[in-house]
């Protein structure tokens, strides 16, 4: 049986007798050797360890108070803390119980593998649980490659037309394996493929029978959820959910309510439908109509309303020799984008019949959006609470976990969560292991960006990988600001060597810097130039202590553009007091800068010195964002806070 690294959900490798992660080094027996722990009341055998972390416990209490009493529990928890564990444990014990199931949502296919793992250490016959992703993705047909919108129309028909070689199988021996012991949805695939029944579906039956359920959060979130609920017999208010990485759940909502479409999309899309006269016609008819429109803006960004682009279709579709419905446009625009598709070709009507569909839609909390200079419109809902908010009321209980979880009440705002627990627990690690600090006259803010502030931030960073030991990583709020202060950094002697991000890095590219700071950390060190809310500064988690310090420099505040200033002026509306420039300007930009921070301190041994380069972080409207562990002291040396910290060199 493969076991995954419960740190990165890399698949493990035996060596010299001991399984260790060949991505981030960790060791099967690390766990057990760590300190400053306490011992546990294990009700029932499941907790999944025979001690626990300094903060686990009290979360973990938390945790079965909200799934027990059906609370909504928003906890701010740092790395370290132990949160899978914690609320796994809880959810199962609450599912022996009262026959309630646990959905654990996550974006992320590695915190599938630490959930799955951490289930497995669990000491508990009885426990069942479902490790499934999308239909697609789960698919073995060849037709899964497709646009998800060609795939899951063939995929229904083909089930109705008994076609599909796998759905219409007995599944009931895979089923039967899944429910016995956890399983990775991989397994959960590959067991169902060499039975030649389809993994979607038996993950679904086997769900029917599960007390935890591991899934995106578009299992919940869309449309699919009443269909999944409808399957496993289950009401709403039977149903737990824990919310992995819970801070980017208001965003990904947002994304994925979010539509674009560009004077060039419509030019192609036309050409695409070359052999239907009828649609080339309209869809001519609507690139000239668009450009006319968007020519009346100017060089500009602008709000504009609803009827801005219906105007624009209905004259197109009027001026047509032929009467056409929308619904029926949508229609051939998605056959000639289905046919586009199987014939290996990017199925750009399918996509405007998608636009379409969500311009048309009526959304008390949608914006609509054009620019000018760019040539393209596009609509974006402001308020996730219209997603969320009804699975919040309608659940029995909700555990929303983050290491950047903070303030609490600005999520409990933002998704509609009635009556929440806020909580922030205190991180594991020793706090002598990090120090954060802040330098002075520093700001990119927009206004005082310039040559003079860019070399006063190349002076600092330098000085900073003079008398700092090991690898180092610079995190700035854009590429732009990174490339003006990498300029003048690459002028100056400095003992280090430069690792610059690029825009077009991919994961194998990722992979490969890491191994060069794995082989600088001993040879005086590397500088990592990179952005924040990027891969670096989020999705990477540099163990081992491969980082020994982290700068901050800069804060990323979202540009002011016709939507954010919508969002501003919807949260104003809404939430009254100043809370729209606070939750969309000011929160997302410390999130970031928070996340960035984090990277180092993933273990109990890492230690870091971290840079909070900024002004702003000193004042109050920002500040107050920080929670307390990164509340930074103000310094006049670099060089007297890297010895302070590291000792002398």
């Amino acid at each position: 049986m493969p076991v995954f690294c419960p740190k990165c959900g890399t698949l493990m490798i035996k060596v010299n007798g001991t399984l260790k992660c060949p991505k981030c080094g960790y060791r099967e027996n690390e766990r057990g050797a760590q300190d400053s722990k306490k011992s546990i009341e294990n009700r029932n055998g499941l907790f999944p360890f025979g001690t626990i972390r300094e903060g686990q416990k009290q979360f973990l209490d938390d945790c079965r108070d909200a799934v027990g009493n059906g609370k909504h529990l928003i906890a701010h928890a740092p790395t370290g803390i132990g949160k899978t564990a914690a609320a796994l444990t809880a959810a199962m014990e609450d599912a022996l119980r009262n026959n309630r199931v646990t959905f654990f949502l996550t974006s992320k296919r590695s915190q599938h593998h630490i959930a799955v793992e951490t289930a497995k250490k669990m000491g508990a016959a009885d426990i069942k649980l479902v490790d499934v992703i999308s239909k697609q993705e789960m698919c073995p047909m060849e037709e899964s490659r497709l646009p998800y919108q060609v795939f899951a129309k063939l995929c229904e028909q083909m089930v109705k037309t008994g076609k599909c070689p796998y759905y219409n199988k007995d599944n009931s021996a895979v089923v039967d394996k899944i429910l016995s012991e956890p399983m990775h949805v991989e397994e959960i695939v590959g067991l169902s493929k060499r039975h030649g029944v389809c993994p979607y579906k038996a993950a679904l039956t086997a769900s029917a029978h599960a007390n935890i359920i591991v899934c995106d959060y578009t299992i919940i979130f869309t449309e699919l959820s009443e269909k999944f609920f409808t399957k496993m017999k289950r009401a709403l208010d039977d149903i737990n959910i824990i919310v992995d990485e819970a801070h980017n759940l208001p965003e990904r909502l947002r994304m994925d309510l979010r539509s674009f479409l560009s004077v060039k999309t419509l030019q192609d899309a036309r050409k695409a439908a070359a052999d239907d006269g009828l649609i080339s016609g309209i869809l001519k008819r609507m690139e000239t109509g668009l450009e006319e429109s968007l020519s009346e803006i100017g060089e500009t960004e602008a709000e504009v309303s609803r009827d801005f682009f219906i105007d624009i279709l209905e004259r197109a579709l009027k001026g047509s020799l032929e009467p056409i419905e929308i619904e029926d446009f949508k229609k051939r625009l998605f056959d000639i984008g289905t046919k586009d598709a199987l014939n290996g070709n990017e199925p750009l009507t399918l996509y405007l019949s998608q636009f379409i569909d969500v311009w048309t839609s009526d959304n008390i909390s949608q914006v609509y959006v054009a620019s000018g200079r760019e040539q393209w419109i596009k609509s974006a809902v402001l308020d996730p609470s219209i997603i969320s908010a009804p699975i919040f009321e309608g659940v029995h209980s909700s555990v929303l976990m983050s290491g950047t979880l903070h303030p609490g009440e600005m999520y409990a705002d933002i998704l509609g969560i009635p009556e929440p627990e806020i909580k922030v627990y205190e991180s594991p690690y020793p706090r002598k292991n990090k120090k954060v600090v802040m330098t002075e006259f520093l700001t990119t803010l927009y206004s005082k960006r310039g040559r003079r502030m860019y070399q006063a931030y190349a002076n600092q960073i330098v000085d900073i990988a003079r008398n700092c030991p090991g690898n180092i990583a610079v995190f700035f709020p854009s590429y732009s600001v990174m490339e003006s202060i990498s300029e003048r950094m690459s002028l100056m002697e400095h003992p280090k060597e430069l690792i610059i991000e690029s825009r077009s890095m991919g994961k194998r590219d990722r992979e490969e810097v890491l191994e060069e700071l794995r082989r600088y950390k001993g040879r005086g060190g590397a500088l990592l130039l990179a952005v924040q809310g990027g891969s670096f500064s989020e999705g990477v988690d540099y163990y081992d202590n491969l980082l020994s310090s982290i700068v901050v420099a800069g804060l990323s505040v979202p540009p002011p553009n016709a939507e954010t200033e919508a969002l501003k002026r919807y949260y104003d509306e809404k939430f009254g007091d100043r809370k729209g420039w606070e939750y969309v300007f000011i929160s997302p930009a410390i999130n970031k800068a928070l996340q960035a921070a984090g990277r180092a301190i993933r273990d109990r041994s890492d230690r870091a010195l971290i840079f909070l380069m900024d002004e702003r972080f000193s004042q109050e409207r920002y500040r107050k964002f920080l929670p307390e562990d990164m509340i930074p002291e103000r310094i006049k040396s670099i060089k007297k806070a890297c010895r302070d910290f590291f000792g002398k060199r």
